[in-house]
């Protein structure tokens, strides 16, 4: 049993660490995005989540993941491999020390882009989610670095694409397939790279995480295209499409931070017990709060 008081005997981690840990399982267990949309699209469809995404177009439908990939493609070599290349990027001491209220995206982006993507529907959409998903990119690299990162490997840079797969599971896979489940079947995709180079394993991880990336972004798509869906309800929509994936960056790179400190292992084990707290919780909380 550890002596030291700072440690928590029941989990063998500082309290601080066991308290951040404790919040990386909300962050990265809980959907608020579809809570969100329900909300604020759902009302004026008469309905739910399934109702929402008919609003898609055909063309989406038969080739989403595809375009979603070739989005993704384009912000990761935009955002993420050229970081470091001026010495001004996220690896810079500035963006360390920067308060979190500064990052690059904040809400005001997010509700800029969602109020002109919800004002003209598709058409405007289409424009939007491009300038979006860089924004996105560029503040899930920039959580990473804060969480201690170092963007100047592959490895981390791969990390930061991952976060997208954070986002839903794909059709004929369970809703509530939890956090290390989905990140083992996004690892699948992107084996280590001591053989392999970060553009040798790109187009499989790509094909990989834009499978399920391209679920929140068909019910953003559906929900911003829903007739009596304009501006305003557009810009609570993209912020929630924002907020929920910079929540699962903090929480996915705060796990790779433990995982650096106390060894993978542990932390899994540990994430596990409080995920069944959560989940005991939630449920007794009932369905409001799911």
């Amino acid at each position: 049993m550890p002596s030291d008081p700072a440690i928590r005997p029941e989990s063998g981690f500082s309290a601080q660490d066991d308290a951040d840990l404790r919040e990386a399982v909300a962050l990265l267990e809980q959907d608020t995005f579809s809570e969100t949309i329900m909300n604020t699209a759902g009302k004026f469809v008469g309905g739910g989540l399934n109702l929402v995404t008919r609003f898609v177009p055909a063309a989406y439908r038969a080739n989403g993941s595809a375009m979603v990939a070739d989005l993704l493609a384009k912000a990761f070599d935009k955002v993420v491999l050229t970081i470091d290349h001026d010495g001004k990027g996220l690896t810079g001491r500035r963006w360390i020390d920067a308060p979190l209220s500064s990052s690059w995206i904040d809400g005001a982006s997010a509700i800029l882009a969602g109020a002109l993507g919800g004002a003209g529907g598709l058409a405007t959409t289409a424009i939007e989610l491009p300038v979006t998903t860089a924004f996105l990119m560029r503040a899930i690299a920039q959580i990473a670095v804060r969480e201690g990162e170092d963007l100047r490997s592959d490895d981390a840079k791969l990390e930061c694409l991952k976060v997208f797969a954070l986002g839903g599971a794909p059709s004929g896979e369970a809703a509530d397939t939890g956090y290390y489940a989905l990140r083992l079947a996004v690892a699948e995709a992107a084996p280590k790279l001591a053989h392999k180079t970060i553009q040798d394993l790109l187009p499989r991880l790509l094909a990989k995480v834009a499978e399920r990336f391209s679920v929140p972004v068909t019910t953003k798509i559906g929900s911003q295209a829903a007739p009596g869906v304009g501006g305003a309800a557009g810009a609570l929509i993209n912020l929630a499409f924002v907020d929920h994936f910079q929540r699962k960056a903090l929480g996915h790179f705060r796990i790779r931070r433990l995982e650096r400190r106390y060894g993978p292992d542990a932390v899994r084990g540990r994430y596990e017990q409080l995920r069944s707290e959560w989940l005991a919780a939630r449920s007794a909380r009932g369905p409001a709060s799911a």
